[in-house]
C-alpha cells in the first residue's frame, strides 16, 4: 500500500475535476456542458467503449435522469423550467459518461489502493471493497430473478405488470442481499478477519 498511485491518481483527479466542472457551471452556460459531454464521449471512445454499450447504458440510465430533471424543473420558475430540465439531463448523462470512463480505465484494485494511499479510514476502504465485489453478484441475482418472473408470467408483459414485477424484484433482492451479507460476515469472522481489507502484490 505504500507505493505512490501515479497514473491512477491522475485518472481519479481528472474524473472528479470533470464532475466538479459539470456541477458548478451555471445553467446559462449550457454550451460548456455540451462541450464537456463531447470531450467525455471522446475519452470513452479512446478507452475502447463502443457506441452500442453507450446506448444501452444510456437507455438504462434515462428514466433516473429524466425523473431527476423533471423534479428539478418543477422547482424552478415557469420561464426557466425547460432550461433547468435540459441542463439537469446534460449533467446526469455527463456524470454517467465520466463514471463509465473511470470504470474502464481504473481497475478496482487500483481504486482501492488509491483510497488507502489517500489515508481514508480503513473501515471505509473495506466497505468500498465489499461494494465493488458484491455489486456484480447483486446484478447477477437480479437477472436470475427477472428471468424467473418472465418464466412464471409466460413471457414479457407491459404497463403496470412490469412495474409491479420490478418492485417485487427489488424487495426480493434486498432480502437476499441482507441474507448474503450476514452469511459472508459470519464466514469472515470464523476465518479470523480483523475488519480490514488486504491485497496481495
Amino acid at each position: 500500500m505504500g507505493r505512490r498511485p501515479g497514473l491512477s491518481a491522475l485518472k481519479l483527479v481528472g474524473a472528479l475535476s470533470a464532475l466538479a466542472v459539470v456541477g458548478s457551471l451555471p445553467a446559462e452556460n449550457w454550451p460548456a456542458l455540451v462541450a464537456v459531454l463531447a470531450v467525455t464521449w471522446g475519452a470513452l471512445a479512446v478507452a475502447g467503449i463502443s457506441g452500442r454499450t453507450l446506448r444501452r447504458r444510456g437507455r438504462q440510465f434515462a428514466p433516473l435522469a429524466i425523473g431527476l430533471a423533471a423534479a428539478t424543473g418543477i422547482s424552478q420558475p415557469h420561464a426557466a423550467a425547460g432550461l433547468w430540465l435540459a441542463v439537469t439531463c446534460l449533467r446526469c448523462f455527463t456524470a454517467m459518461a465520466v463514471g463509465l470512463w473511470l470504470v474502464q480505465v481504473l481497475s478496482a484494485r487500483e481504486f482501492l489502493r488509491l483510497l488507502s494511499w489517500c489515508r481514508l479510514p480503513p473501515v471505509f476502504v473495506t466497505m468500498v471493497s465489499f461494494l465493488l465485489r458484491y455489486v456484480v453478484l447483486a446484478w447477477e441475482e437480479h437477472e436470475r430473478l427477472r428471468l424467473a418472473q418472465l418464466a412464471r408470467a409466460g413471457g414479457p408483459q407491459s404497463g403496470w405488470a412490469n412495474w409491479r414485477a420490478a418492485i417485487e424484484r427489488v424487495g426480493l433482492l434486498l432480502i437476499r442481499a441482507l441474507d448474503r451479507a450476514e452469511r459472508t460476515h459470519r464466514a469472515l469472522c470464523a476465518r479470523g478477519w480483523d475488519g480490514t481489507a488486504t491485497w496481495t502484490e
